[in-house]
C-alpha cells in the first residue's frame, strides 16, 4: 500500500510539473508576441499569469519535500524528485524573465512603433525552441534532445551579442532611438537567460537518466554517451 501511495504521489507531481511547464510556455509565447507587437495589454496578462506559476511552484516544492522526507526514495525516483526541484526553480526563473520582458514591452508601448530588429525575432524564436525541446526532453527522457538543446546554446549567445551590437549601431546612427535600443538590450538579455535556463533543464534530463551532474561540463556527457566513462 505504501509503495502504491508513493507512486501515486509521484505521478501527481509529474502532472503538476508539466502543468507548470505549460503555463510558463504560455507566458513565454505571450511575452514574445507582446514584445513583437508592442501589445501592452498582452504584456499585462503575462504579469498576471506569473501568480498562477508561483502557486504551482509552491505546490511542487511542498510535494517534493514530503516525498523526500516521508518516503525516502532511492535510485531513479530520488534523482527524479531532485531534478524536479531544480526544474521548478528554472521554470520559475523563466517566468520571471518573461515578466521582465513584459515590463520592457509596457514601456516600449509608449514610444513610437518601430519594427523589432530581425535579430530579436531570431533570438525570441530560438528561446522558445530551446525551452520547448528542453521540457520535452525531460518529459520523454530523451537524451538526444537534451544534447540538441545544449548545442543551440552557442547560437543563443551569438544572437544575444548581435542584438547588443545592433543597439550600439542604432545609437551611432540615430540618437532618437536611444530609449528603444536600451529596451532592446534588456529584452535580449532576458531571452538569452531563457536559453540558459532551458540548458539547465536539459542537464536535469541527463541527471535523471544517467545519475551524473554535467552542469558546466557537457564533456562528461559525451564520455558517457560514447561509453568512455
Amino acid at each position: 500500500m505504501a509503495v502504491r501511495y508513493f507512486h501515486e504521489q509521484l505521478d501527481e507531481m509529474k502532472i503538476d510539473l508539466l502543468r507548470m511547464a505549460t503555463a510558463v510556455d504560455r507566458m513565454l509565447a505571450d511575452g514574445v508576441k507582446a514584445y513583437i507587437l508592442r501589445d501592452a495589454e498582452l504584456a499585462q496578462s503575462v504579469r498576471r499569469a506569473d501568480h498562477a506559476v508561483g502557486d504551482l511552484e509552491r505546490k511542487l516544492d511542498d510535494k517534493c519535500l514530503r516525498l523526500l522526507a516521508l518516503d525516502q526514495p532511492v535510485a531513479t525516483d530520488l534523482r527524479y524528485i531532485v531534478a524536479t526541484m531544480r526544474m521548478v526553480l528554472d521554470l520559475e526563473r523563466v517566468g520571471d524573465e518573461m515578466c521582465n520582458v513584459a515590463d520592457e514591452t509596457i514601456s516600449l508601448s509608449k514610444l513610437p512603433f518601430i519594427e523589432p530588429h530581425p535579430v530579436m525575432r531570431a533570438l525570441a524564436e530560438l528561446a522558445q525552441n530551446m525551452f520547448r525541446k528542453s521540457v520535452e526532453s525531460f518529459r520523454t527522457a530523451n537524451l538526444v534532445m537534451a544534447r540538441t538543446v545544449r548545442e543551440l546554446e552557442d547560437e543563443a549567445n551569438s544572437l544575444h551579442s548581435q542584438a547588443v551590437h545592433s543597439c550600439f549601431a542604432d545609437l551611432e546612427s540615430n540618437r532618437s532611438l536611444a530609449r528603444i535600443a536600451m529596451h532592446r538590450i534588456f529584452v535580449a538579455k532576458a531571452l538569452e537567460r531563457v536559453c540558459d535556463l532551458a540548458t539547465n533543464i536539459a542537464e536535469s534530463t541527463v541527471f535523471v537518466l544517467q545519475g551524473v551532474s554535467i552542469k558546466h561540463d557537457w564533456g562528461a556527457f559525451d564520455e558517457i554517451a560514447t561509453g568512455k566513462k
